[in-house]
């Protein structure tokens, strides 16, 4: 598996600079290594075509472009609220930021994020409930089987911390359901625990649990009131 083999890093963004170029190229060329020695981690979808076309591998799976279009289908018709900017654009500011502010002020940022996501919680928007959804399935899903784990999530394959706490089997593990889904959480950050499912197919079953509940969700008027 070779990230590089269609295409050159140079080639793929101009408008990166010398730097860019030169982390990303250590990047891929660590990530290509962790591919490589700990492959069996990775899930078919990725594995399978990953030299392919290596940013866009699971795409090329019929079976995740039918999972994909599952989530997409229903939270395409979801309202986005003034609380879900609000939170979305807070945490965006906290990756953004994290090489241009004091510790201090990203740890106060960072706990701000943490307290609206627990306010969020209590009186959640069905855009958020699909946020958390996408986020455990395409971000950090994980397909956890009689002692075997498969990552599925693009965001843990992107990172080399997450994935070697994944080859080192130290992590901790939950299952996947609405209790669990709406668990704090922030893309930016290593996660302190997983939620798994069995299958692909128990993902197909969570995003119609979700769609199920959120047609009688109703939107956090409260939370935007308390905002307002």
């Amino acid at each position: 598996m070779n990230p590089s083999t269609n295409q050159s890093i140079d080639s793929a963004c101009s408008a990166f600079s010398a730097e860019d170029h030169q982390t990303w190229s250590i990047f891929f060329h660590e990530i290509e290594k962790m591919f490589l020695k700990f492959g069996e981690l990775v899930h078919p979808f990725y594995r399978d075509n990953f030299s392919c076309l290596w940013h866009l591998p699971s795409l090329l799976s019929p079976d995740y472009r039918k999972l994909l279009a599952s989530w997409s289908k229903e939270a395409s018709t979801e309202p986005v609220g003034q609380v879900d900017l609000a939170h979305y654009h807070l945490n965006k500011l906290i990756t953004q930021s994290q090489d241009n502010i004091s510790g201090v002020t990203l740890e106060y940022l960072t706990t701000a994020a943490k307290l609206v996501d627990y306010f969020i919680k209590a009186s959640p928007s069905s855009m958020h409930v699909f946020d958390k959804t996408y986020f455990w399935i395409f971000e950090f899903g994980v397909i956890e089987h009689l002692g075997q784990r498969k990552i599925l999530g693009a965001g843990l394959l992107s990172s080399l911390s997450e994935f070697s706490k994944f080859a080192l089997g130290i992590i901790e593990t939950r299952p996947l359901n609405l209790d669990t889904i709406l668990a704090p959480t922030n893309i930016s950050s290593i996660q302190n625990e997983y939620l798994v499912v069995d299958n692909v197919s128990q993902y197909f079953d969570v995003i119609n649990a979700v769609t199920e509940s959120t047609s009688t969700t109703v939107p956090n008027h409260e939370v935007r009131h308390a905002i307002q």
